[in-house]
């Protein structure tokens, strides 16, 4: 029987209401012929015994782990968990946002098992609030790209990630490879430690994951901010690294492109009419499709700006901050 184990990791800000939300939606996955799953939840927690948030939910099956944690990291989360696992077979991480489709084990267990070098296995991601405003909408048109980039990817095996990371992993590998507590982005250091040890990543097309978008353009600055500041790091700590190692040119340049193209996304946002033209090619109506063109050009700008203010603070030693989203119960 093999062991499939589900952590999703809690901070102290999420809601009861978002927590019941996610238990609904992992407790439908799928499992392979012959695989057992295990769901667990660690959540932070400023005070345990007052903490009730799971006294609302009643789910069987599930187990919870609070850490008495106000701040507590994601890295520090999954850790804390996967070191008490007895040999898992895989481990699924999950957002407490994450809605996946029932498949998301089978289908990528089917992509993690093709190769003996795929360590990780992910698929491409849809916002579930993308109607709600226009920054929702902005964060759709950039799942929307980063989708086809990693379709590109995966086909010409250069280098390929996915946040969070929201996948299925061997376990026998992140057992022995835990995740960087210490980093703004623990989920590109982890795939980027990876390759350099001669792994990749596989997609499969056959499954999706929803989640949130931010709300409100506060919440996604913030969180653009967390994501250049783990570029700025990974290009600081990894390029001779990248450079210097036995992989292919394509992940090499694979690798430079995601962590360097961002800070120059204004510039490149002169092609939104072609990504416009894409998206309705691919099935979206003329109207929707402008609308993410859009949307697009204004998030290139953001990321930019972003990408700006994290270099700034890191030449004067200015700390950047970080706070949970604002999320909607759903």
């Amino acid at each position: 029987m093999e062991e499939i184990h589900a952590v999703i990791p809690v901070s102290s800000e999420e809601s009861a209401q978002v927590i019941d939300n996610s238990m609904q939606s992992i407790q439908q996955l799928e499992v392979p012929s012959g695989s057992r799953l295990h769901v667990h939840y660690v959540v932070d927690s400023e005070d345990v015994e007052k903490d009730l948030r799971l006294s609302e939910t009643d789910y069987s099956g599930i187990n919870s782990y609070f850490r008495e944690l106000e701040d507590g990291t994601k890295a520090g989360a999954l850790n804390h968990m996967i070191e008490q696992l007895d040999s898992p077979d895989y481990i699924a991480i999950f957002d407490v946002d994450s809605r996946p489709s029932k498949n998301f084990v089978v289908e990528c267990k089917n992509a993690l098992d093709s190769s003996e070098n795929v360590f990780l296995a992910s698929c491409p991601r849809k916002i579930i609030n993308y109607e709600q405003n226009l920054v929702t909408k902005m964060a759709g048109a950039e799942f929307d790209l980063f989708n086809d980039i990693q379709h590109i990817n995966d086909r010409y095996n250069s280098f390929n990630t996915f946040n969070g990371p929201i996948s299925l992993i061997d376990g026998e590998y992140v057992r022995n490879n835990p995740f960087d507590e210490q980093v703004a982005c623990e989920d590109i250091e982890f795939v980027q430690e990876a390759y350099l040890n001669g792994l990749r990543t596989k997609m499969s097309d056959e499954t999706y994951v929803g989640e949130q978008a931010p709300l409100n353009l506060k919440d996604l600055y913030f969180q653009k901010i967390r994501w250049m500041t783990g570029a700025l790091e990974s290009l600081e700590e990894h390029a001779k690294d990248f450079a210097l190692s036995d992989r292919s040119l394509k992940i090499k340049m694979g690798w430079f492109a995601s962590v360097s193209l961002p800070f120059f996304a204004g510039i490149l946002s002169i092609l939104f009419p072609i990504f416009s033209l894409r998206r309705n090619l691919k099935g979206d109506s003329i109207v929707r499709s402008i609308n993410k063109g859009v949307a697009l050009f204004l998030f290139s700008w953001l990321v930019m700006v972003c990408g700006l203010v994290v270099i700034k603070k890191r030449i004067f030693n200015q700390n950047i901050t970080w706070k949970s989203p604002e999320r909607e119960n759903i």
